[in-house]
């Protein structure tokens, strides 16, 4: 900062601002409304988190660096859009921390040592609040094209002057496809590599989704079952499993209905089955015709057995059978020579 004061007097550089944040939330929606009046994006380099508590977490202007050697590609994506990083040295930056009082303070840079403007929209990522709208659009099995219409009335005109200026207007339908696409494919990934950001979605919209949180919440269950513990005894744990069971059987009954008045992509009829199959072992353990004796405490032994409505439930499992996916026949190729 010093060496640009001194020896780029061209260059006009602000103070540093400090303000204070009762929230993280409420820094993240801040540093929002600063990229969007500013045309930039600070994307977080290094810090680190101990014991939930936030300690020096860094921001540096999108433009810093210089530029990242990429392989050979099909599509040249840079040639379309230019290349973000080109050798730039940027001042502006952000510095968050936690202090005592668990208010965070932010210390920020805001002098840029480059051009910036509308045109630098086009590397940005949506809003938070957008990202997130989208998200729930999607896991309701809204169309991209619904969600464009939906989205989008929410900013300023696409005719307007300033409308460069506002990053959600950057949005289009390809983009939002892209989004269903990662979305999907961080879903059907183990649970324990997807997105921890995905997870409030797996409750709720699309089956598959509801299919993944049936799974754990049945491991869950069988936990319980092995491993009971005093606050909740052995008969109301096992009611849970019953309840669990009638919520998720009309997911896979809306799921079979979809499947087939329309077309669904093979991938995830394969891991719908997958799923299924697990829940069907999980579930045999469960048969009428089995007693349990559950150790409430050290000294105490409880016995039951499955209720009726539990034995339905595992037929209907049992009886489902996964619709085969509707594949494009091609027409068999004729042969010229024999033809004539």
């Amino acid at each position: 900062i010093n060496h640009i004061r001194h020896s780029h007097p061209d260059i006009s550089v602000k103070e540093p601002i400090i303000k204070t944040f009762q929230t993280f939330e409420e820094f993240l929606q801040w540093k929002d409304s600063e990229e969007e009046s500013t045309c930039s994006y600070f994307t977080q380099k290094n810090g680190m988190s101990n014991h939930d508590k936030i300690s020096n977490l860094y921001y540096y202007c999108q433009h810093d660096g210089s530029a990242k050697d990429h392989s050979v590609r099909k599509t040249n994506k840079c040639a379309r859009r230019g290349r973000v990083k080109a050798g730039h040295f940027c001042i502006a930056k952000m510095k968050v921390w936690e202090d005592k009082n668990k208010t965070f303070v932010l210390q920020y840079f805001p002098t840029h040592s480059h051009q910036y403007g509308p045109k630098h929209l086009n590397y940005n990522t949506l809003p938070e609040s957008t990202s997130t709208s989208i998200n729930e659009e999607i896991a309701e099995e809204v169309s991209p094209i619904e969600v464009f219409k939906t989205i989008t009335p929410t900013y300023a005109y696409r005719n307007r002057e300033n409308v460069k200026s506002i990053r959600g207007n950057l949005l289009t339908k390809q983009r939002i496809r892209e989004k269903a696409r990662r979305l999907y494919m961080s879903l059907r990934l183990n649970k324990g590599s997807a997105n921890p950001k995905l997870h409030p979605l797996l409750t709720r919209g699309k089956p598959i989704f509801r299919i993944h949180k049936l799974n754990e919440d049945l491991d869950q269950c069988n936990e319980h079952l092995l491993h009971p513990t005093e606050e909740n005894n052995a008969s109301d744990r096992f009611n849970s499993i019953v309840s669990r069971l009638e919520t998720n059987m009309s997911v896979i009954n809306n799921f079979v209905a979809s499947a087939k008045q329309k077309k669904v992509e093979e991938h995830v009829l394969s891991h719908f089955d997958s799923v299924l199959s697990n829940l069907v072992l999980q579930l045999q353990s469960y048969e009428s015709d089995k007693s349990y004796k559950m150790q409430v405490n050290h000294m105490e032994l409880v016995t039951f057995r499955p209720q009726e409505k539990l034995k339905t439930q595992l037929s209907q499992y049992l009886a489902f059978k996964m619709p085969k996916c509707k594949r494009k026949t091609q027409p068999d190729s004729v042969d010229v020579d024999e033809s004539k």
